[in-house]
C-alpha cells in the first residue's frame, strides 16, 4: 500500500486524474498549550556538571569488516549519481563526431561558443542522433557556467534576438522538439542522463520534456538498472517534482528487485521519496530492517548512512532501530565530517537523532554530531560561510527545543548530553557575534494552507494572530487563552 503525507505541496502533473491518495489516520489530539513554546535559550537547560564526558553505556562499534565488492550496478560510493565520463563519445555521423571529441579537448563551454554555428547547422540536417545529444548533455551537466553565461559578440551579431540567452537554454532549446519526439526510443541510460542534465544546475529545467520522460519511465521501469532509478528518484526529488504514481512505480519496482539494491543506492532513493514525503510502506517494511543488519552496514559509507536514518525520520518510519547505522557513523570521523558540511543532510540527520522514537541510537550519536558542527567552524578545508553557521544555529536551536521539552521523551537526554547542546549553541553564536551581528536575519516563510482557517476565524469573531515568529518557526495562527474565552462569551 502506498500512502502519502497529507502536507505535500500539489503534484506538478506527472499522471492523469486519480482518486484522492489514502492519508495516515489523524493523531490523538495533544495536551492543548497555553501560548506559543518558549524560545530556546541555553539557559532553559538545566545546570551541567563539569565538562568531563561521561563514557557511553553502549559498546563501541565493531571495527569495520574488510570492504565487500559492491555489485557492478551499484556504481561508486556515496551518492549514485552518474560522472558525465561514463559515456563515450558514441560513433555518429562523422562530423558530429568531429564536433563531439572536440567538444571534449577544449572544454564544453569554450568548444560550445567555437562550435555553435556548427552544431546548429547539423542538427538542421538531422545529423545528431539521441545517442549523440545524451552524450552532450552528459558532458554540459558538469559545468554549471553554462547557466547563465552568454555566447560572444561574434556570434550574438547572427541570432540577435538569442543575443542575451545563456548557452545551457540554447543547447536545451536546440534539442528539446528533437528529443521528445524520440522519446520511445531512448534507452535507459539516455533517458537517465537527460534527466539528471535538465534537473542540474548547468541547464535549464524543461518540465514538458522531464514530463514525457517521466510517463516513458513509468511505462518501462523494469528496464532500468538499479543505480538509474535511485538518480531518477534522486533528480525529480531535489526539483520538487512530486507524483504519486510517479513515485509508486519507481518504489514498486524497487521493491520488487530489492535483493539486486547495494545498501547505498538503496538508501539514497529511500531518501529522496522521503525528500518528497512519499511512503510505501511495503518497500518501507522490507527495506529499513536491512539497515539494521550489521553485515549490510559495514559496506556503507557515511552519506548513506545518514540518508537512511534522515529518510526513516522524515517518513515518520517508528519501527527503525538506528543505534546500528549511529554506531557506525559515529566511528567513522572523517567521513562523518564530510556529511556534515551536507546542508541537506545534516538538518535531516540533527532531526532524527533526536525524532526517532528508539532514543538509543540518538544517544550515541548526538554527542558526536554537535562536536562537527562546532569544529567545521574553525577548520580550513570545511570552513563554513556565515549563512551556514546560521542554518546550523537553527537547527542546534531546534535541537535545544527537543532537549528542553524532552522530546521524544525526558530519558533521552542525559545531563552530559543537555550540556554539549549548550556548550555548541553558545559556540555557534560567539561565532555569529564575532563576524558580524549575532542576530540570525532569516525569516521562515509563512505557509498558505492557513489563509481558509483565518476566513472562518473572522466569520466566528475569533480574535487571533498571524504570522507571528517564533524561532526557529513561523506560526501561521496563534489563539491565545484570554482570546479563546473572549469568543465563547
Amino acid at each position: 500500500m502506498c500512502l502519502r503525507r497529507p502536507w505535500l505541496r500539489l503534484s506538478v502533473g506527472l499522471s492523469s486524474p486519480r482518486p484522492p491518495p489514502q492519508r495516515f489516520p489523524p493523531a490523538p489530539p495533544s495536551t492543548p498549550v497555553p501560548g506559543p513554546p518558549p524560545r530556546f535559550d541555553a539557559s532553559m537547560l538545566p545546570p551541567a556538571p563539569a565538562p568531563e564526558r561521561s563514557a557511553s553505556r553502549f559498546p563501541p562499534p565493531a571495527p569495520p569488516a574488510p570492504p565487500v565488492p559492491a555489485p557492478a550496478d551499484a556504481g561508486s560510493r556515496g551518492s549514485p549519481t552518474l560522472k558525465p565520463g561514463t559515456l563515450d563519445v558514441p560513433e555518429s555521423h562523422p562530423q558530429v563526431q568531429a564536433v563531439l571529441l572536440a567538444l571534449k579537448k577544449e572544454g564544453m563551454r569554450r568548444g560550445l561558443e567555437r562550435h555553435w554555428e556548427q552544431i546548429k547547422r547539423l542538427h538542421q540536417q538531422d545529423a545528431f542522433t539521441p545517442a549523440d545529444i545524451a552524450w552532450l548533455f552528459a558532458q554540459c551537466r558538469s559545468v554549471p557556467s553554462l547557466r547563465r553565461a552568454q555566447m560572444p559578440r561574434s556570434i550574438n551579431r547572427h541570432d540577435e534576438d538569442e543575443a542575451d540567452v545563456p548557452i545551457g537554454t540554447r543547447v536545451v532549446q536546440l534539442f528539446t522538439n528533437f528529443v521528445c519526439l524520440k522519446i520511445p526510443e531512448l534507452t535507459p541510460g539516455e533517458i537517465t542522463c537527460f534527466v539528471s542534465a535538465l534537473t542540474s544546475a548547468a541547464l535549464p529545467m524543461d518540465e514538458f520534456w522531464l514530463f514525457m520522460m517521466a510517463k516513458q519511465i513509468q511505462d518501462t521501469s523494469g528496464q532500468f538498472s538499479c543505480v538509474q532509478l535511485a538518480e531518477i528518484a534522486r533528480c525529480y526529488a531535489a526539483k520538487g517534482l512530486e507524483d504519486e504514481e510517479f513515485f509508486g512505480v519507481l518504489c514498486d519496482a524497487v521493491f520488487g528487485r530489492l535483493q539486486e539494491f547495494h545498501p547505498n543506492v538503496l538508501a539514497h532513493f529511500l531518501f529522496s521519496c522521503a525528500r518528497v514525503r512519499f511512503l510505501h510502506e511495503d518497500l518501507c517494511t522490507a527495506a529499513f530492517p536491512l539497515f539494521e543488519d550489521v553485515a549490510s552496514v559495514r559496506v556503507m559509507d557515511a552519506t548513506a548512512l545518514s540518508s537512511a536514518i534522515t529518510a526513516a525520520s522524515l517518513l515518520d518510519w517508528r519501527g527503525f532501530k538506528a543505534l546500528v547505522c549511529c554506531q557506525a557513523l559515529a566511528a567513522r570521523t572523517t567521513e562523518l565530517s564530510g556529511v556534515v558540511h551536507h546542508a541537506d543532510l545534516a538538518m535531516g540527520l540533527a532531526l532524527a537523532v533526536v525524532y526517532m522514537r528508539n532514543a538509543a541510537g540518538a544517544r550515541f550519536l548526538l554527542p558526536f554530531l554537535l562536536d562537527h558542527f562546532c569544529e567545521t567552524l574553525a577548520g580550513a578545508s570545511l570552513r563554513r560561510s556565515r549563512s551556514e553557521v546560521a542554518t546550523i544555529q537553527r537547527r542546534v536551536t531546534l535541537t535545544g527545543l527537543c532537549a528542553a521539552f524532552g522530546v521524544p521523551k525526558r530519558q533521552a537526554w542525559d545531563l552530559n548530553q543537555l550540556r554539549i547542546v549548550q556548550v555548541t549553541f553558545n559556540k555557534l553564536q560567539s561565532y555569529l557575534a564575532q563576524t558580524g551581528s549575532s542576530k540570525d536575519s532569516y525569516e521562515p516563510t509563512p505557509s498558505s494552507f492557513h489563509l481558509e482557517v483565518v476566513a472562518v476565524l473572522h466569520l466566528l469573531n475569533v480574535q487571533h494572530q498571524v504570522e507571528q515568529p517564533q524561532r526557529p518557526f513561523m506560526l501561521d495562527i496563534t489563539i491565545r487563552p484570554e482570546q479563546l474565552r473572549s469568543s465563547q462569551t
